[in-house]
């Protein structure tokens, strides 16, 4: 069985009773849930199979509620006022007099991670609940994100209370997370924010790549930062430009080698917006093939591109000995 699909006004009641309820952004579909009920936000845990230590992002709808939460940087001011609404997470600490999030909604930690969407079904959303949404990505923790519902179906069933279907997500990564507690933007996620967007349209700061891995029972300062996460159930091969006759193949650019049984291309063209766009729906699509692996042929690493290689490291990772299998073959 799947989760029915909901309407906003509907989202807003299963919400209000403690439910989960899964709805789009413009980067990739969230699962919400009140972020003042402890039992509640645990729940969320639960179902996701997430680490209680991983801390959810808060969605809010204005700066407002965002002051309200944190303790409000000038960096903070100046990233909020370049990039929001839209696909932008910023870690502050949190203001220890406020009641709206529940100490597990943050990890345990003592900063929040806050984002304001540019979705519209997403900001009706927010608009119209009395309480602060905490929602992580959409799907099984250290799984594909999901930018479609019926990924979102297939993925958590009915072991949520509802769907907002709003159809394919428009940038189809995940918000770019930064650190803005100090004078220096910490880059702790790349996302559909990338380094040049910051460095074209926040002159004359110059940011930090803090990105990392965490295994084990390591400190997470955001979400994505596990050293598996986004991850296919079929095992991905790196860099590859030779392909089995059993391996489903994702392609990028205009020369792409023959061979794989099933194959889809990220953009013919080259294009990292429409790779971005279009990742987790076909990784999601390369995964259900029954194939024996997912060959992907490189990307390029620069722009957009930064985030989508971070995703196919995480994705494709087998533990300590191997680390990241970055590698054809």
């Amino acid at each position: 069985m799947t989760a029915s699909k909901v309407s906003i006004e509907r989202a807003q009641a299963l919400l209000q009773a403690g439910g989960l309820v899964a709805f789009p952004t413009e980067t990739v579909y969230g699962l919400g849930v009140r972020a003042d009920d402890e039992a509640s936000v645990s729940r969320l845990y639960r179902v996701k199979g997430r680490p209680s230590r991983n801390p959810l992002i808060i969605h809010i709808h204005d700066k407002a509620q965002a002051e309200a939460l944190a303790v409000w940087t000038p960096l903070a001011a100046r990233l909020a006022e370049t990039f929001w609404q839209g696909p932008l997470t910023l870690v502050l600490q949190r203001k220890a007099d406020t009641k709206a999030i529940v100490d597990n909604a943050c990890g345990g930690l003592g900063t929040v991670a806050l984002r304001m969407p540019s979705h519209p079904q997403a900001q009706a959303l927010l608009r119209g609940c009395s309480f602060v949404v905490a929602a992580p990505s959409a799907n099984r923790s250290s799984h594909l994100s999901t930018t479609d519902a019926r990924d979102v179906e297939r993925e958590l069933g009915d072991s949520i209370d509802g769907v907002v279907d709003g159809g394919t997500t428009p940038l189809g990564l995940e918000s770019t997370i930064i650190d803005a507690q100090g004078s220096v933007p910490r880059v702790l996620r790349w996302g559909s924010l990338s380094p040049a967007d910051l460095e074209g349209r926040v002159g004359g700061v110059a940011w930090e790549d803090a990105c990392s891995s965490v295994s084990g029972g390591g400190v997470l300062q955001a979400s994505g930062m596990m050293a598996r996460h986004y991850a296919p159930r079929t095992r991905m091969r790196l860099n590859a430009m030779s392909f089995d006759d059993n391996e489903a193949v994702l392609l990028y650019g205009k020369r792409c080698p023959a061979g794989g049984r099933v194959r889809l291309n990220l953009s013919a063209q080259g294009d990292l917006k429409e790779a971005a766009a279009n990742f987790y729906r076909m990784l999601h699509e390369l995964d259900k093939t029954g194939c024996d692996s997912i060959a992907v042929m490189p990307i390029v690493n620069e722009g957009l591109g930064v985030a989508l290689n971070d995703r196919l490291q995480r994705g494709s990772w087998r533990g300590k000995l191997g680390g990241h299998r970055n590698v054809d073959g």
